[in-house]
Order: structure tokens, then C-alpha cells, then sequence
């Protein structure tokens, strides 16, 4: 799952063609059919040198998007429907200095077809979460939902050391065989 909330349209401008960057086809398609499970991870943009929030105030790289976080990527994370996947996309970056991809990894493995329509839920989810969050601090409420980047990265951190835990009970299985 990626931050596809944060996507700023107006500064994505002109796509280059499929492969246009490296010379190269388009990508070949993974089938669904041949992935059995996936591990939930949730992708996000942040920075080498992050110290936030106490570093907006100092450095110079800090370009502020309607949350509040700094803008490390150019545009955000698009969700690029010319690239084959089975989730039936891929993502599309514009990295700006210092900027990264991070996910909290975790080796407990699911269902494809259980993890990506769960994905498709919490999707779905990030618009009322942003508004209910957005209303909870218009009235002094403190909320995590008002980001829904901190509110699934805490989600996933929970679940991945709840599945990390040497209890036998959590373990999958299912183990990965690739990246």
C-alpha cells in the first residue's frame, strides 16, 4: 500500500511515455497467479536527514504539503495504471534531494487476495479518517486520524510486532521466497 493520499497533481505536470526514462519496454506483467501471499507494507515518503517536525523550522529543503509534512518527492506517490501489477498499478516517483521510500518490513505473509482487498479498504478509509480528524482538531481533540501516514504506520508497526512476536500462535506458515 502506498501514500497515494499526498499526490499533488498540479505538480506532476507532463508524463514521460512508458520506459521513456531508461530506453526500455514496458515492464512485463507479475501474475497473480503466481504469488500465493504478500506481507502488508505501507510505503511512504520521508527524508534521510529527518529530525521532523523540529527540522521544518531550520532547513531549507522543507517544501510543506496540505498535511503539514514536508514534500520529499516531487509530486507525491502517483498511481501509475501503465505499469502491470496485480494490484493493477505501479507507482510513479520524483525523488527531490534527501528524499525517500520507506516501509516497516515485516516477513508475515498473507493471502494476496486477503491483503489486497483489505489494502483496498484502507483506501477507501483515508478521505472520512482525514475529514473525522480534521473536525477532531477544529474542536481540540487530539487525533491520529487527521494523518493517515502516521495512523498506518502505527498500525503496521503494531501488526508487525505483534507477528514478530516468538509466539507460535502469530507465525505464518508461509515464508518469503522473494522481494
Amino acid at each position: 500500500m502506498f501514500e497515494f493520499h499526498a499526490y499533488d497533481a498540479r505538480r506532476h505536470g507532463e508524463r514521460a511515455p512508458l520506459g521513456a526514462a531508461l530506453g526500455a519496454p514496458p515492464p512485463a506483467a507479475t501474475q497473480a497467479s503466481d504469488i500465493a501471499a504478500m506481507s502488508f507494507l505501507f510505503w511512504s515518503e520521508h527524508c534521510v536527514e529527518c529530525a521532523a517536525p523540529d527540522c521544518y523550522a531550520s532547513c531549507t529543503l522543507y517544501d510543506p504539503r496540505p498535511d503539514g509534512r514536508c514534500r520529499r518527492f516531487g509530486y507525491g506517490i502517483f498511481r501509475d495504471r501503465r505499469y502491470p501489477s496485480p494490484r493493477g498499478y505501479g507507482a510513479d516517483i520524483s525523488f527531490r534531494p534527501w528524499g525517500k521510500l520507506k516501509a516497516n518490513g515485516n516477513t508475515t505473509m498473507e493471502p494476496i487476495g486477503n491483503l489486497l482487498r483489505r489494502e483496498r479498504l484502507l483506501a477507501r478509509s483515508i478521505p472520512p479518517m482525514r475529514a473525522l480528524g480534521r473536525a477532531a482538531q477544529r474542536a481540540g481533540l487530539p487525533t491520529l486520524w487527521a494523518d493517515p501516514t502516521r495512523f498506518f504506520d502505527k498500525r503496521a508497526r503494531r501488526l508487525h510486532r505483534r507477528r514478530a512476536a516468538p509466539d507460535e500462535a502469530h507465525a505464518s506458515s508461509v515464508r518469503p521466497d522473494a522481494f
